[in-house]
């Protein structure tokens, strides 16, 4: 309740200001625009202190480190949508996963892990992932992953549940189309 109130005024706001900017200049609406959409995404963020194992020979955070970083976020944040790590009825499987790195990272180095939905399917989900300097804000690597609802049993994917479908709409990163 307090959410969608919160929601609703903030939204009036950027309404608001967007008519203002609007009459005046069409270009100053898009960070209106972007403002507004990152406002109501849900983003599910995981902390993580870089381990000495985790680093290698040339004293940065080696490479497959980071894809441990990105499982446990998607751990957290199915964990976060009412899904137990439980493989007692488990009902999902990684399809694919891929990691760019744009910056080191080093030991006892304090990372957030962000995670948002890019792409609802009807079988499957994409979630990207941002890994970030918990103190300075700078983008250390980006990934996604694809994730196929999948029934175990019968070895084949499956539609997506309403109710995970809704779940995952909260955390939807819609586009901004730039003109």
């Amino acid at each position: 309740m307090k959410q969608s109130c919160l929601k609703r005024c903030f939204k009036q706001r950027i309404s608001a200001r967007a008519s203002q900017l609007s009459s005046k200049n069409e270009d100053q609406c898009l960070p209106i625009v972007k403002l507004y959409k990152e406002a109501f995404v849900l983003k599910h963020v995981s902390n993580v202190t870089v381990r000495f194992n985790e680093t290698d020979a040339l004293g940065h955070v080696n490479n497959t480190s980071y894809f441990i970083y990105l499982e446990e976020a998607r751990i957290r944040f199915f964990e976060e949508l009412g899904y137990g790590m439980s493989t007692d009825g488990w009902e999902f499987i990684l399809a694919s996963t891929k990691c760019d790195f744009l910056n080191q990272s080093y030991f006892n180095q304090k990372l957030s892990v962000t995670t948002t939905v890019t792409r609802i399917g009807q079988k499957s989900f994409k979630l990207a992932h941002d890994i970030l300097d918990s103190n300075t804000n700078q983008l250390i690597a980006s990934g996604e992953a694809i994730i196929v609802f999948f029934d175990f049993n019968a070895q084949k994917s499956e539609r997506l549940p309403d109710a995970l479908r809704y779940k995952l709409e909260e955390y939807l990163q819609r586009e901004v189309l730039e003109s």
